[in-house]
């Protein structure tokens, strides 16, 4: 894959493999997942990047709100601490989900306001991904997780209208 010989190069230079990327706080295992590049997730842990790799906060920038409408990330857009499986899983990458969780991802993770993968899948950022949610649950994530706002996966599906997600939350 073109883009691990990139990487090799980088890292045949110097480059810090868990740098984190303004102005969001990602990490290239975090920009790996947030594309869906397999292959390059399971790189980066081969070369001892943690597959739970945290981000940091998400920097205050009136540029950012300027560039792209943010509406489909809530909750999650001002939250830190995100891990890689969170990421793939609001993005609706399914591959990157599995390779991740083959690789010994943290399903019951949480972010700084409590929200876990189950969280980001149920209130995925772009359309309803009922498989992810399925997936996540088949690896025991725990659909009762209740973030500090009290949101519960069930309650982010249902407030994006995901009704198939919330069927299977509810089950």
């Amino acid at each position: 894959e073109p883009h691990i010989a990139a990487a090799e190069v980088l890292k045949q230079f110097g480059a810090e493999l868990a740098a984190t990327s303004r102005p969001f706080g990602e990490t290239p295992i975090h920009l790996s997942a947030i594309f869906g590049r397999c292959q390059l997730v399971t790189w980066f842990v081969n070369q001892g990047c943690d597959v739970d790799a945290r981000t940091g906060a998400v920097e205050s920038d009136p540029m950012v709100a300027q560039l792209f409408d943010t509406s489909p990330f809530e909750p999650f857009f001002h939250t830190k601490d995100k891990t890689p499986l969170m990421l793939a899983a609001g993005e609706g990458h399914a591959s990157a989900v599995s390779a991740l969780l083959d690789l010994g991802a943290d399903v019951g993770a949480v972010d700084n306001q409590g929200f876990t993968p189950l969280h980001y899948a149920a209130g995925a950022f772009w359309r309803e991904q009922p498989e992810l949610v399925q997936l996540l649950i088949t690896h025991r994530a725990a659909m009762d997780v209740q973030a500090t706002d009290g949101a519960r996966p069930i309650d982010l599906a249902r407030r994006k209208g995901y009704d198939s997600c919330a069927t299977i939350l509810s089950g």
